[in-house]
């Protein structure tokens, strides 16, 4: 009967087989001692060196700017804005490789005090980072980068500008060295003007150069522009009257607000004496607000117009009334007058000549709680709610008193 053939290997191996495996675990032995070998030297040999290779070469995260948001009138006109500038630092470390002579003519260059920027180059302090001076224009950077100043570096950083300049200082405000808002609008409107940094991930060197830009953590937002009802060619109007009127009445201060007589919005509101916003340096006692926004007035006589319309509003009186004022009316213990006997006077007469005896008249004729009512409505008393910071709310007394 026919058998298939079953192979069976040989009992023997051949010399050289059992030659190839050894020579093959050898060389596994081997590779695996020379790994363990290299493991001790890289932690106990050159434990030492790779720190301190390691600290050459440190990962780092930078603030990547943004824009601070535009303050700009009804028109479009800008009012505040924020441009690209250059900040000096210095690493101290390398700073010391610098000719004092070449030192010295940065500090003139700059303006600094002689010898400033000499004390960092010889500070037995550590540190590798410190500002030479924020915030320079770029034709003046430009100069200095020329002089290829070792340990000298530029930042780009952003300056406020406002070029209107004092006449809307007090409305439009400013900002600190950090592009915070300080006052005025600029303050008011700080969460929608401010922008927001990005980040950006490097590697640095041991002498903190950046060799290698890693990632973007995160991207620059830019601020947000804000838009005023002001009309800048109004508001430049209303400055150069009040200029006029503070010296023609000897006055400490003057302010004036211009407003839509339909809309209520606000036109122009300036000030007198005024101040540069693009300067840090204000003499003692310079006045930040405006003041028509900040302080409380007595209405005086523009009240008078809000007294006839109340009383119109409610037919207390007849758009056709005449009325008599004789020059004095007594109230009580109290007695109002005018600067003349007016005679007789139409209501348009009354607000055109601004009666005391006239309007203290028609104010009669209406109960009290009906008036306080229209005043309360108008806004007397009431917060004009116009992010302006410190903005002053009024006084109106209850009707009872």
């Amino acid at each position: 009967m026919y058998k298939p053939y079953q192979y069976r290997a040989p009992k023997y191996q051949p010399a050289d087989l059992v030659k190839r495996r050894k020579v093959l675990l050898y060389c596994m032995l081997g590779g695996m001692g020379l790994l363990v070998l290299r493991s001790i030297d890289l932690q106990v040999v050159e434990k030492q060196f790779l720190q301190e290779k390691g600290a050459m070469q440190q990962v780092d995260v930078l603030s990547v700017s943004a824009y601070r948001g535009r303050i700009v009138d009804r028109n479009g006109e800008a009012l505040a804005v924020s441009s690209p500038v250059q900040s000096i630092w210095s690493n101290p470390q390398e700073l010391r490789a610098a000719d004092p002579k070449q030192l010295q003519q940065l500090e003139a260059l700059l303006g600094l005090v002689p010898g400033k920027v000499a004390k960092l180059q010889n500070t037995t302090e550590k540190r590798r980072f410190a500002y030479i001076m924020r915030k320079i224009n770029p034709q003046l950077a430009v100069k200095i980068k020329a002089m290829k100043l070792p340990g000298v570096y530029f930042e780009r950083e952003f300056k406020r500008y406002y070029p209107a300049g004092a006449i809307s200082a007090q409305v439009v405000g400013f900002t600190d060295m950090e592009d915070v808002g300080q006052e005025g609008l600029e303050l008011g409107f700080e969460e929608a003007l401010k922008e927001h940094p990005g980040k950006q991930r490097v590697i640095r060197d041991g002498i903190q150069r950046i060799i290698a830009e890693v990632e973007n953590v995160r991207e620059p937002i830019d601020g947000q522009d804000v838009q005023l009802s002001i009309d800048q060619r109004l508001q430049y109007l209303a400055f150069r009257e009040l200029q006029t009127a503070l010296v023609e009445n000897r006055a400490k201060a003057v302010t004036m607000v211009v407003l839509d007589a339909k809309t209520g919005e606000i036109l122009a509101a300036a000030n007198q004496p005024s101040f540069n916003p693009n300067s840090r340096k204000h003499p003692k006692g310079t006045s930040f607000k405006s003041k028509a926004i900040t302080d409380v007035f007595e209405p005086g006589s523009t009240v008078k117009p809000f007294i006839v319309a109340a009383a119109l509003e409610g037919n207390f009186i007849d758009p056709g009334i005449e009325i008599e004022t004789h020059g004095s009316f007594v109230i009580g213990h109290n007695v109002v007058t005018d600067t003349h006997n007016y005679g007789t006077l139409t209501l348009t007469e009354l607000l055109k000549k601004s009666s005391n005896v006239g309007a203290s008249k028609i104010a009669l004729q209406m109960p009290a709680e009906y008036q306080w009512g229209i005043y309360h409505k108008l806004g007397f008393g009431v917060a004009p709610e116009l992010d302006y910071p410190g903005e002053a709310t009024g006084i109106l007394s209850d009707y009872h008193t």
